[in-house]
């Protein structure tokens, strides 16, 4: 559905998602605008809602994007806890 955005440049697709992340966490979602949006990414509100649709298109967008974000980073965590538990059992077991 947002295969448009993917083929942006990163640093443009970042700019939009960044300042637009930035508007509903300071206004919240009834107060956020999306002028305020597209002026600060310094792109049209026509090439916004070519986008994502709407204004709610784009927060739930946010939403989704957020929670990948941060699931891959607990995922690393997990890995990085498990490697280290390994290791750690690795070792003592060797040692004893």
């Amino acid at each position: 559905m947002y295969k448009s955005l993917e083929k942006l440049p990163d640093e443009k697709r970042d700019l939009i998602l960044r300042v637009s992340m930035e508007e509903f966490v300071e206004k919240g979602y009834d107060k956020a605008s999306t002028d305020r949006i597209t002026q600060r990414a310094e792109i049209s509100k026509s090439l916004l809602f070519y986008y994502f649709k709407n204004k709610k298109g784009l927060f739930l967008y946010l939403v989704e994007h957020t929670r990948n974000l941060l699931e891959q980073e607990v995922r690393l965590e997990i890995e990085k806890l498990e490697e280290d538990d390994y290791f750690f059992k690795t070792t003592t077991k060797n040692n004893s």
